[in-house]
């Protein structure tokens, strides 16, 4: 079910039932681990070797393929550190692992999992006749506000209720993969899974599991939503292409390289260049690196005057007199595009990135430009799309295509909509109807709690916009 109460932006409350099993089991309950990414539609995004957590098969603790002569980390205890690295269980489990002395001293690694310690005594680090617990109430790593909380035992059948209350965003951006469009008709791919881990002996090093995972789709189609400020992905650039450069002075002394980014895209023919702000307003333009961008850092690149002045005189002082280096100015916005072609070089400064760096292949580093683009249409009114781009670079180079691009247009930006509620056939009917004129201005709620309209038509049930 989905709750508007008790979660900043609404809740999905989901209840399961699972059986203890044997006193020395310990239980542990997760969700899928994505990571938020704002160029997805407010949602997440599975990193490549975090895709296959969708199917229980390839769950990393396991048995079925065991050999006693090739023992393997996923058949022991040390599997619970791969298990955190691609999945998110709660937080006790989280901790339980990070502080187990038996896993912080003994798994070093796939490549000798012989020396992983028993089972038994990782599951019972007190040395008791009884696991430590299950591990399926509280909060969820990186979710402040989704949790889990009990609701009730049934002892006859050793047997617990438990209700998983998720944050509508907290799920979306770090417990689930979206598909549709945010706020008007949209699903969440998402599921519960519960491992049962088991020792198979005080001595064994061999740590049994029985995994299930429940496949959940979670659709928001109950509600008549207006977004005033939604975005409609149909934007008006075409042709959207950016590219990396780096270049290096002859003069042997000067080994670092002068980075910068060229973006490119093209108009409709029936829109202008806005002569206030300028087809590119020089303030929107910011870069950032970083393996992701939830995590990137971010500044202005074109902002300050003198500042790009500097930039520029630093970049012709450092290729005078190199025939083979690109001509090219730095933030210079143009004033027409007879062409259609609008292109602008954003500077990135010295080694903005390090192709050299030792530990390149202990991360995936990854270049961000964001600008706005602002026009003037054939009925003279005003425009503007947000252009988001992302760049990866790669450990043998720079990758030269643009990897994800995504542009929107604010609805406000480009259309004022009316909302008329219920229906009049002659004119003395008119007054029974209820009008929103402007609803980006009209004091409805913000989205996270639905609005009540009373109004006097018989045919309340029926909204028309109009736009």
């Amino acid at each position: 079910d989905f709750n508007w109460h008790g979660c900043a932006s609404g809740c999905w409350e989901i209840d399961v039932s699972y059986v203890h099993g044997p006193s020395e089991a310990v239980n542990v309950l997760y969700i899928p681990r994505t990571e938020g990414d704002d160029t997805l539609e407010d949602g997440g995004d599975l990193y490549d070797d975090m895709k296959d957590t969708f199917a229980v098969a390839n769950f990393p603790c396991s048995t079925l393929d065991y050999d006693p002569e090739n023992l393997r980390q996923k058949n022991t205890a040390c599997c619970a550190q791969d298990f955190l690295a691609k999945y998110r269980p709660v937080q006790g489990f989280v901790d339980f692992v990070n502080s187990n002395p038996w896993i912080l001293n003994n798994c070093t690694g796939p490549e000798n999992p012989l020396d992983a310690p028993p089972a038994y005594k990782v599951l019972n680090p007190d040395g008791g006749n009884q696991s430590i617990g299950d591990f399926v109430l509280g909060g969820f790593p990186g979710m402040e506000t989704s949790t889990v909380f009990s609701l009730g035992e049934f002892a006859m059948y050793d047997m617990s209720m438990l209700r998983l209350k998720f944050d509508e965003v907290e799920l979306r951006r770090y417990g689930g993969v979206i598909n549709g469009v945010t706020s008007v008709k949209y699903h969440i791919d998402t599921f519960v899974g519960l491992s049962q881990f088991l020792p198979t002996g005080t001595d064994s090093k061999i740590m049994e599991s029985l995994t299930r995972q429940v496949y959940l789709r979670l659709e928001r189609t109950d509600y008549f939503v207006l977004a005033a400020s939604g975005e409609m992905q149909q934007t008006f650039l075409n042709f959207v292409n950016v590219r990396l450069h780096q270049v290096f002075s002859q003069d042997a002394s000067q080994l670092l390289p002068f980075q910068f980014a060229t973006v490119t895209f093209t108009l409709p023919a029936d829109f202008e260049p806005n002569p206030v702000t300028q087809v590119v307003p020089p303030s929107s333009i910011r870069v950032g690196k970083g393996e992701r961008k939830s995590g990137a850092s971010f500044w202005h690149a074109c902002t300050d005057i003198n500042e790009r002045a500097e930039v520029q005189a630093g970049y012709e002082a450092m290729v005078e007199d190199q025939l083979c280096a690109p001509a090219a100015r730095m933030c210079e916005i143009p004033t027409l595009v007879d062409d259609r072609f609008v292109s602008i070089n954003v500077p990135l400064g010295v080694e903005f990135f390090d192709l050299r760096d030792p530990d390149w292949s202990s991360y995936v580093l990854k270049v961000f430009v964001e600008l706005d683009v602002s026009i003037i249409d054939a009925g003279g009114k005003e425009g503007k799309t947000k252009l988001d781009t992302m760049m990866v670079v790669g450990e043998a180079g720079v990758n030269t295509w643009c990897s994800s691009a995504f542009a929107t247009v604010d609805l406000g930006e480009i259309a004022n909509v009316d909302l008329i509620v219920g229906t009049a056939i002659v004119d003395n009917e008119l007054s029974r109807l209820r009008t929103y004129e402007d609803i980006a201005s009209a004091g409805l709620a913000d989205g996270r709690m639905p609005t009540h309209i009373d109004t006097d038509s018989i045919e309340s049930g029926l909204m028309t916009l109009v736009v």
